[in-house]
């Protein structure tokens, strides 16, 4: 049988990537903290406990990057429900007797049940979105090879053996935090062969050029054994938010290709001004044209745009910080005064700002 528990012992669990974060969720919608709480309300409707997902979410520590499986746990024992968590196959997770709450890569909790008609196929459900049958070869290319087993008769749990070999990384995700293009990054991925039997990794793939995977230790690991994988990552030529892959393919049977990511904010080397120029074409006179331009923020909240001004009398200029979430930064308002003579009319807008390369942004 192709499992392990991981909650018997509690470091194991904080090293796991059952503890990752949902923040991506990829069947039935996107970025939705509350994945895991919604599919733990599941779970209680089919044991029949009462239970609200509101409720849920503040039991297991949900907030606005989402939950883990570690809260989740905590939320089903205060719940009066029995739990634990696994490193489970997909044909395992096929013939349980109680409904599991599977971690898939990219951060997605999904609800699993044995689909007793169909030996081929599981009952996955990824709320809001209906129950649906998978075929167990497509749902073992999402999974990442944990669960959390939830019941209210703890003898129904699966009695936890280790069979064959077992890679476990210290962490599955690092968050560079902010960077300036052009700089790079280097990050070491430490594993460990928990299982009882040689651990050989094969190769590691990357997502993109940009990022680049290099095994330290030999590719065969004894049951016990260490090793680390390098990655670098290069920021030329790249701004703004990023995310990407690293996938470590192995002779470990539940999860044969592992998956890890590296993500963080590329500032721009200039202050990020769209457009980089004012046209006004064929004005005329005294229609008082308008024309805006934006100034994003890099990402950090750092930058400051402290004054903005005309060289021309017949140009008024204006700035407003936009409220938008989604799209923070400085809307710049050109408008051409009334009055303004006959003929080509040249201006230079600049913008005083705390930018450390760009202290001044000048706009024709």
């Amino acid at each position: 049988m192709r499992f392990a528990y991981l909650l018997l012992v509690f470091s194991i669990i904080l090293s796991s990537t059952a503890w990752a974060q949902c923040t991506n969720c990829g069947i039935a919608q996107q970025g939705d903290p509350m994945c895991g709480p919604r599919c733990l309300f599941i779970v209680c409707q089919l044991l029949g406990v009462t239970a609200d997902v509101e409720d849920l979410a503040r039991l297991s520590g949900t907030a606005g990057g989402g939950t883990t499986l570690a809260g989740l746990y905590e939320a089903v024992r205060k719940k009066g429900l029995h739990a634990v968590g696994m490193k489970i196959g997909v044909d395992e997770l096929a013939a349980l007797e109680v409904p599991a709450i599977a971690h898939l890569w990219g951060n997605h909790f999904v609800v699993v049940e044995s689909a007793s008609a169909d030996p081929d196929t599981l009952k996955v459900t990824s709320p809001p979105a209906e129950p649906r049958l998978v075929s167990k070869q497509d749902f073992a290319k999402r999974y990442s090879g944990f669960a959390l087993l939830v019941a209210k008769d703890e003898t129904l749990f699966p009695k936890a053996e280790v069979n064959g070999p077992d890679l476990r990384f210290d962490s599955y995700n690092y968050d560079f935090g902010f960077i300036e293009e052009g700089e790079q990054v280097v990050h070491t991925f430490a594993y460990q062969n928990k299982g009882n039997e040689e651990l050989v990794l094969s190769k590691a793939d990357t997502s993109c050029s940009c990022t680049q995977a290099f095994l330290l230790e030999e590719k065969r690991i004894p049951p016990g054994g260490k090793g680390e994988l390098a990655v670098g990552f290069d920021g030329a030529g790249r701004q703004g938010a990023q995310f990407q892959v690293i996938y470590v393919h192995s002779n470990d049977p539940i999860s044969p290709i592992v998956r890890l990511q590296i993500s963080g904010v590329i500032k721009p080397i200039r202050v990020p001004v769209s457009p980089r120029s004012l046209h006004f074409g064929a004005a005329k006179k005294r229609d008082g044209a308008k024309r805006e331009f934006f100034v994003g923020d890099p990402g950090d909240g750092s930058l400051t745009v402290k004054d903005v001004t005309s060289d021309s009398p017949f140009l008024d200029v204006s700035l407003t910080k936009t409220t938008d979430e989604q799209r923070p930064g400085y809307l710049v308002k050109a408008i051409l005064k009334p009055g303004a003579p006959i003929g080509e009319l040249k201006s230079t807008i600049k913008l005083s700002t705390n930018h450390p390369r760009e202290p001044v942004v000048e706009i024709p």
